[in-house]
């Protein structure tokens, strides 16, 4: 898929931006199960840096509970700086409830998701949830289970 993707990228003129010596990668997707996922990377052996974004497409019927922000990702340099597109994702307050949620329900401990609600209690203030957030995340996450089992 990455190879298609990159070629799609090149021909269009959008892969210009992209150094010379680094490779574009995307992951296999997991197909068939919620969160749909895949990963985005940049890198090279002769280029300093790289980066991978993993990115986390959910199905729910309860989108509408689920508060989102609408932000702007633009291009930083090439011949489309400045092009931007705009990205739904979680408010602050919903990442803190799907980190509690995933910190009562999950069978082992992810030390992120308690530096994350640190983090999001001692910089936004953040300290509950509500018996009603916690069911949509209920919802949402046992889709997964039903999913794959």
């Amino acid at each position: 898929m990455s190879e298609s993707v990159k070629r799609l990228l090149i021909g269009t003129g959008l892969g210009s931006w992209l150094p010379e010596g680094c490779e574009f990668s995307v992951s296999k997707a997991k197909d068939g199960c919620n969160p749909h996922s895949f990963v985005v990377s940049i890198g090279g052996a002769n280029v300093m840096g790289s980066f991978k974004v993993k990115v986390e497409l959910w199905q729910t019927k309860s989108v509408s509970a689920i508060a989102a922000v609408v932000g702007k990702v633009c291009l930083a340099r090439g011949p489309m700086s400045g092009m931007q597109t705009l990205v739904p994702t979680a408010t602050l307050g919903e990442i803190y409830i799907d980190k509690v949620f995933a910190l009562a329900t999950r069978r082992y401990l992810k030390p992120r998701d308690v530096f994350d609600l640190h983090w999001l209690a001692n910089n936004h203030g953040f300290s509950a949830c509500s018996e009603a957030q916690l069911r949509v995340r209920l919802a949402t996450y046992q889709a997964k289970r039903l999913q794959i089992g």
